[in-house]
């Protein structure tokens, strides 16, 4: 191998993967849904591409979903216990259009109704309600 060549690591199984699942998915709904939430116009310098920056941001979102959708590896997306990642979906679901997503990724939303059926969380909904 030259030098000069730059190779990814390879991910392992374990925290390797669970980070990578976790922060693709946490950067990238961020940024979806800084676009479609009204900031488009910050992300051109064409004001008049603002509305096919935020039509593209919101048609990204249901297929990052799909692709967070098959890594969920148990009840929650990282295995057999809650984390922050599993907080962060079940609050990030709120803001999106649950007819698409119920559809196209059950285990997302089997991720958030387990969620959500825990006592602290469902205290936080009855005060938040969608």
């Amino acid at each position: 191998m030259a030098a000069d060549t730059v190779t990814a690591p390879r991910l392992d199984v374990g925290f390797h993967r669970e980070s990578a699942v976790a922060s693709s998915f946490c950067i990238r709904s961020a940024g979806i849904c800084l676009l479609g939430g009204g900031c488009a116009d910050r992300y051109t310098s064409d004001v008049t591409a603002a509305p096919a920056v935020k039509s593209a941001a919101d048609q990204s979102v249901p297929r990052n979903f799909q692709i967070f959708d098959k890594a969920i590896v148990g009840p929650y997306a990282l295995g057999e216990k809650i984390s922050m990642l599993d907080l962060y979906v079940w609050m990030f679901g709120q803001w999106v259009d649950q007819g698409p997503l119920s559809e196209l990724c059950p285990n997302v939303m089997a991720l958030r109704a387990t969620v959500a059926a825990r006592p602290e969380i469902a205290a936080v909904q009855a005060r938040n309600p969608s």
